[in-house]
């Protein structure tokens, strides 16, 4: 579709019923969020938008769910390229006089009209560098902050099979889990972790945390272990903020997932179920202002890693326990140009814990622009990606300003989706866009 034509594009707001009376009224600060701008040639009419943020202000009594707003309110724009935000918001602002901020997509594909991609099927397991995945999430929106957004003061624990301290600049005071002396281990899968944060935040400070095994045989056994790790890491960092130390916020980034659930005893007893001790600890833990990242895992049906149970891959069979809890940010993958990845798990999620798992996805199977044979890999190095933006906005907006509700909803909305859906089993909200996500973060909070 060529840029420089001209489409009649309308703007579809969704807000709660209270908020939309409230701006049919005249009321003052409303925060109305457009959502995307699509042809209507080829989209038609969206009806269904992302869902408000829980961050913006209820009005007094409002209890009622969200809703699209009646057709007299869709605002009929011109303008001459899809993704320009700044002409947009020019001439929305003519027509709604108390518009405040606005985001507009890039459009992606339907997800029913879109294929998937498999690294097995293809002359190269590899698709673009480093510096593509960037310009997928538009990460150079974060670094041309002032000051640059690069993590600095944020804490980042990579809960993993231990990293190496050589390739990282602020290395702090780490945990050793099963004999592994933390920041030892010099290569492996927590390396592609730290791979993928730095570069986004490099002036986090990274822990590392080598509680997981290299694949997980012993459910029950696994989680006594984890559950244990994370217990230690709270007591530490409670210890060292009364301490004065290392204040400013936490995230805790797990690249890890249930892929068999042959071993669990009672079945679905963690995957299942929110009440299992290690899904309460990250309730609890979250709602104490801390952050987690969890990849969606590698079992989509279409090229699920071989560690995959039959059983437990595909469409609502391969996000449980944590992977799948309301509280987490769950990241699937896609290459480079934004194409799904056949092996990132799909959703739904767990019903009983969150079905509209993943929440959004980010590239991954792209090598290092500085060394090819350097390749990331898998949902783990899309949760590493998502890691780093997360810590880049960290710096600026703590769990203060943002909460760690708040700052999900922030990813999730501003996320690029497939036109006509708010959420598919593919690619959740969308793909990740770190610099419509600061930017709605800067106009919540200044």
């Amino acid at each position: 579709m060529p840029e420089q034509q001209a489409f009649r594009q309308y703007a579809v707001f969704e807000t709660n019923p209270a908020l939309a009376e409230a701006y049919q009224k005249g009321a003052e600060g409303v925060f109305l969020y457009l959502s995307s701008l699509l042809p209507v040639e080829t989209h038609g009419l969206l009806d269904i938008v992302p869902q408000l943020p829980s961050l913006v202000p209820r009005l007094e009594g409002d209890t009622s769910e969200t809703r699209v707003l009646p057709n007299e309110l869709l605002v009929p724009l011109q303008f001459s390229e899809l993704s320009i935000a700044e002409e947009a918001q020019k001439q929305l602002a003519a027509h709604v006089p108390k518009f405040v901020a606005m985001a507009a997509d890039i459009p992606i594909l339907p997800t029913e009209q879109r294929s998937h991609w498999c690294p097995g099927e293809a002359t190269s397991p590899i698709f673009g560098r480093r510096a593509n995945a960037n310009r997928l999430i538009r990460a150079n929106g974060l670094a041309g902050g002032h000051p640059p957004l690069t993590g600095r003061g944020v804490n980042v624990v990579v809960v993993d099979q231990g990293v190496d301290r050589n390739q990282i600049t602020c290395f702090g005071p780490s945990w050793n889990i099963g004999g592994i002396v933390p920041g030892t281990t010099r290569c492996g899968h927590a390396a592609l972790m730290v791979r993928n944060i730095r570069p986004i935040a490099p002036d986090a400070t990274i822990f590392d945390c080598p509680a997981i095994p290299p694949r997980i045989l012993d459910i029950p056994k696994f989680l006594v272990d984890i559950v244990a790790a994370y217990k230690r890491m709270l007591a530490d960092i409670t210890q060292w903020r009364n301490a004065g130390r290392f204040l400013g916020p936490w995230i805790f980034v797990n690249a890890w997932a249930i892929f068999d659930r042959k071993s669990e005893q009672p079945p679905g007893g963690y995957t299942e179920s929110p009440s299992h001790h290690f899904n309460a600890l990250v309730e609890q833990t979250v709602q104490q202002g801390f952050d987690f990242v969890f990849c969606a895992g590698n079992c989509g049906q279409f090229c699920s890693d071989q560690r995959c149970a039959a059983r437990d891959r595909g469409p609502g069979h391969s996000i449980f326990g944590a992977n799948s809890h309301s509280r987490v940010l769950t990241v699937g993958a896609v290459r480079c140009d934004g194409e799904w990845l056949g092996y990132s798990s799909q959703g739904p999620g767990q019903p009983n814990l969150d079905s509209q798992k993943p929440d959004l996805c980010a590239p991954s199977q792209f090598s290092e622009d500085h060394d090819a044979h350097l390749e990331n890999t898998g949902t783990s190095a899309a949760a590493g990606v998502v890691a780093g933006v997360l810590a880049a906005i960290r710096q600026r907006w703590d769990g203060s300003k943002l909460s760690s509700a708040d700052v999900k909803d922030v990813l999730r909305l501003t996320a690029r989706r497939a036109p006509g859906t708010p959420w598919n089993g593919r690619l959740g909200r969308g793909i990740l866009d770190a610099r419509e996500a600061y930017r709605l973060a800067e106009f919540l909070r200044p």
